[in-house]
């Protein structure tokens, strides 16, 4: 269909740089260039010649706006602003500018100080003002106190002025020259008994009757059987104690006086040495082969150790008779241990050496004589005393 003299047709779009030859173009240039130094003022008008730009897309009615440097109001909003107030407060509903308003003191808030440090107010306080000393007796004086009250012993109404509380109970009078010497149920104290003599039967009230001063305190006293004793009881209330057993000793128990027998405990205990036995090795005990008397005191024969029964302070009377062991030690042992105050020391090489101690001790303690020492000695022999122990309880 080629037509050398008209060609083919094509479209814009067949051509691949139509865009840019059109864009080059210099008549289009030429164009371009004029509307580009084009300035408008006032309304633009025209067909699709110019288009302002959409800034704001809210379109409506604002009464906070924003505008830009171009004039042109980029942003609007609607703020909450006061237009009406109705007060409620009775003060201000009723104000009047001219009169102003009624208030109480308890509205004003530093009322009281205010009126206190009035001069007027501080001037009249001096000149009413009290001593101290007479507003506290004013203040200790009871609502509707009255003075000048005589009591009346013969008033019987609990609610009268004059009725006296508390009255003591007065005893019927007694008329006889011996009313002094007359003790009287219910009154406590000491009569007066000195020289008196008295008729009628005998009582504890009245101590009547024809009585010595020894014979009155017999009808006072609580004792009743030989060998009772008085001691103050509860307020110093004489009190009977019934005479206790023959060997009882008068003690206290919790503060109460009564009687005990006493813990007596005593043992004599002693070494008749046979053979051998004389020797007394280095750091060994002392055997008793004998017992004398003994009481609450234990003790086996032929053994060392003599056991306390019964807690307390005891006296402990020790010795032996030697023929050698200078420099040997005789101790009390106690437990295993030698008694500090028990310890006697050989400065010759015979005789008798022998020792005293007080000790304090304890049921079923286990005592001892003990050669306390590295050096041996030689006691007496049988049928003399080689060794002994006497013990005695004293508390």
């Amino acid at each position: 269909v080629w037509n050398k003299s008209t060609g083919i047709s094509i479209t814009s779009s067949q051509v691949s740089d139509f865009g840019t030859s059109v864009t080059n173009n210099s008549a289009v240039l030429a164009n371009t260039s004029k509307v580009s130094n084009v300035t408008h003022t006032g309304d633009a008008t025209g067909s699709g010649l110019l288009t302002l730009a959409t800034v704001n897309s809210n379109l409506g009615t604002y009464n906070n706006i924003t505008i830009n440097a171009k004039g042109l109001a980029t942003a609007g909003s609607n703020v909450a602003y006061l237009t009406s107030y109705t007060e409620s407060d009775p003060l201000f509903t009723v104000w009047n500018k001219s009169t102003g308003i009624s208030i109480t003191s308890s509205q004003v808030s530093d009322f009281g100080t205010s009126v206190t440090n009035n001069s007027a107010v501080l001037a009249n306080t001096a000149k009413n003002s009290y001593p101290s000393g007479d507003a506290t007796k004013l203040a200790g004086i009871a609502v509707g106190a009255e003075v000048n009250i005589q009591p009346d012993w013969a008033q019987a109404d609990n609610s009268a002025d004059d009725f006296i509380k508390n009255k003591p109970t007065i005893p019927s009078q007694y008329t006889d020259g011996m009313a002094d010497a007359r003790v009287v149920a219910g009154i406590t104290g000491k009569a007066n008994l000195s020289g008196a003599s008295f008729t009628g039967a005998v009582s504890a009230n009245n101590l009547s009757g024809t009585n010595t001063g020894d014979q009155t305190f017999d009808v006072l006293s609580p004792m009743t059987a030989s060998g009772d004793i008085i001691y103050g009881g509860t307020a110093g209330t004489g009190t009977r104690l019934g005479k206790g057993s023959d060997g009882q000793v008068l003690t206290l128990a919790s503060g109460i006086p009564s009687w005990a027998t006493p813990v007596v405990a005593y043992a004599h205990c002693y070494e008749l040495a046979v053979g051998a036995e004389a020797t007394i090795v280095a750091n060994t005990d002392i055997p008793l082969s004998n017992n004398g008397p003994m009481k609450d005191i234990t003790h086996t024969v032929g053994t060392a150790g003599v056991t306390i029964n019964t807690t307390g302070i005891y006296k402990v009377d020790y010795g032996v008779v030697i023929s050698t062991g200078i420099g040997a030690e005789l101790a009390v042992f106690v437990n295993g241990v030698a008694a500090p105050n028990a310890r006697i020391y050989f400065q010759t090489a015979g005789g008798v050496q022998r020792g005293s101690a007080i000790l304090s001790l304890t049921a079923n303690d286990v005592i001892k004589l003990r050669n306390n020492s590295s050096v041996n000695f030689y006691i007496s022999i049988s049928p003399h005393v080689g060794a002994e122990m006497t013990i005695t309880k004293i508390n």
